[in-house]
């Protein structure tokens, strides 16, 4: 009996222990979080956003601390056609055809590390269906971008077109930006000019890499 409580006590301080560490390793408040970004390929004020606001803040967080999510719709609307949506964009068909390219490209990439910088690439170069962001030893993404546009371009993007429409409250203005799911106006407004100093002072305030920026930006105010 004894021997039965002894194990029984290891058992129960090893699991104790494993689940404190597990603990331990969960993001705590201030160090994570998920920014959501509704908008258009062939939109300035997009293109501006994802490449001189997003981009440069996501690689300022070494270590995942950002996850991006993309939803290239924006004010788009559709019908249906037979079999086959057909979608209506602001800035023309050719918008459509883009954003359908990004809305494969995001079933293709799923990792951050892959498609930040490739939706960052096509918001650079546009219009663009993608191709012009495919590494050249890169044939397979080729092939497999080119399907996708084929077989299930339409059906992608109109799932991206029934999110935006169930936004709450309803996307005005692209960009649409949501912190952790939900719109905060004020954020977002900031967002827009210095998406950096918006993480840092309310999202990821905790981080290394937000400790020593906010350091540098109240060292701004006193010289």
């Amino acid at each position: 009996v004894a021997s039965l409580l002894l194990s029984a006590g290891l058992f129960l301080a090893t699991l104790g222990s494993t689940q404190a560490s597990s603990l331990n390793k969960l993001p705590r408040e201030g160090e994570s979080v998920t920014v959501s970004v509704f908008y258009e390929s062939l939109c300035p004020d997009s293109q501006d956003f994802v490449n001189n606001q997003l981009f440069p803040t996501w690689e300022f967080f070494k270590h995942g601390e950002l996850q991006v999510e993309f939803n290239p719709f924006g004010k788009a609307n559709w019908s249906i056609a037979g079999t086959h949506y057909d979608f209506t964009c602001q800035h023309g068909d050719l918008e459509c055809s883009c954003n359908m390219g990004q809305a494969c490209m995001l079933k293709l990439l799923p990792d951050q590390k892959d498609i930040v910088p490739t939706i960052k690439c096509m918001m650079s170069n546009q219009p663009t269906l993608g191709e012009s962001c495919i590494p050249s030893d890169n044939d397979q993404l080729g092939a497999d971008l080119k399907k996708c546009l084929h077989d299930e371009g339409e059906s992608r993007l109109h799932a991206l077109g029934l999110e935006t429409h169930n936004l709450d409250p309803v996307l005005t203005f692209v960009p649409w930006v949501l912190f952790n799911g939900r719109f905060v106006e004020e954020d977002w407004e900031n967002s827009l000019t210095d998406l950096k100093g918006v993480l840092c002072k309310k999202y990821l305030q905790n981080t290394d890499e937000c400790k020593m920026y906010n350091i540098r930006e109240n060292e701004k105010i006193y010289y």
